[in-house]
């Protein structure tokens, strides 16, 4: 595994918590 790829998925994965943290809040 990359460098690139590693921090690709650690962007991914706060955007994703970011996105459905107030989701889970709201409902």
């Amino acid at each position: 595994m990359t460098l690139v790829t590693t921090l690709q998925q650690h962007l991914v994965g706060h955007f994703v918590a970011a996105g459905w943290g107030p989701i889970r809040i709201s409902i």
